[in-house]
């Protein structure tokens, strides 16, 4: 485990979610993604690329204002998958 190899300690978030979101957009300072007026479609912050939420996440019908995410895959549309919020 990386954590070990580094010995670092390994710490729970005890529930602190902002943590965890910290960490990923930490990981993934270049994935965000910001909705736009129209229903549905976000633009990255790098690249000002039209993307959407794949239908498969829970937050398919949240719509949240910004999200970081993993990848995007292409098929009709570009989809971000593994995304969550940032506040």
């Amino acid at each position: 485990m990386i954590m070990e190899r580094l010995e670092l300690n390994i710490v729970s978030c005890l529930g602190d979610v902002t943590r965890v979101q910290a960490a990923i957009l930490a990981g993934f300072p270049q994935n965000i993604a910001s909705r736009t007026r129209n229903k549905g479609r976000y633009i990255t912050n790098t690249g000002s690329k039209e993307v959407f939420i794949h239908p498969s996440s829970a937050l398919f019908k949240e719509l949240p204002a910004r999200v970081v995410y993993h990848e995007v895959v292409k098929t009709k549309r570009s989809y971000m998958r593994e995304i969550t919020t940032v506040d």
